[in-house]
């Protein structure tokens, strides 16, 4: 389990090309993500996150992002009812790359209160599991310039509007794929 520099569960891709691997047993004998789990998330904060979990800075085209899980528990707030606290709960997706070519796969993005991954055009997303977000898993946005963005074989799950149960919103997305 990662924390992050100060505990705050952000980091970021300063250059291209970077090919960041979790999911390796203690003694990098063994790579297995989903034996070995690999987990970026805040510590225990007194403050407010108010950035991605990973992303990218300057030139972070080719970036692969391979075997780990992202996960919001430790951040959210809850109610004493065990409900998520969305007023009180960071807005930020987990995943942003702004440049193309990136390749995220055989992730696990869990407890998101916005969007799970922000998603962007010329990106391979694949064997990824989206699991309960509020409003959207994955949010598909046209980047700089036209290649397609490649969504395979991942698994979407339970997605959620905060006023739930009230019958008077249309939100809830597991894919949600904009304009051009």
């Amino acid at each position: 389990e990662y924390n992050g520099k100060l505990k705050k569960g952000i980091w970021k891709v300063p250059v291209p090309s970077l090919a960041l691997y979790g999911g390796t047993a203690s003694t990098f004998s063994e790579r297995n993500p989903w034996k070995h789990p690999t987990v970026l998330r805040t510590g225990d904060l007194k403050t407010y996150v108010s950035d991605y979990t990973l992303s990218g800075e300057s030139d972070h085209r080719g970036v692969i992002v391979d075997g780990f899980v992202f996960d919001r528990t430790p951040t959210n707030h809850y109610t004493t009812t065990g409900d998520l606290d969305y007023s009180n709960s960071p807005k930020m997706d987990f995943i942003w790359f702004a440049d193309g070519e990136a390749i995220i796969r055989n992730n696990v993005f869990v407890n998101a209160t916005e969007r799970a991954i922000r998603a962007h055009t010329g990106h391979v997303y694949d064997n990824n599991i989206i699991f309960n977000s509020h409003s959207m898993g994955m949010d598909v946005q046209r980047g700089k310039d036209e290649t397609p963005v490649v969504i395979t074989n991942n698994t979407f799950a339970f997605s959620w509007w905060y006023k739930f149960g009230k019958g008077d919103a249309s939100t809830g997305y597991l894919l949600n794929v904009g304009t051009d």
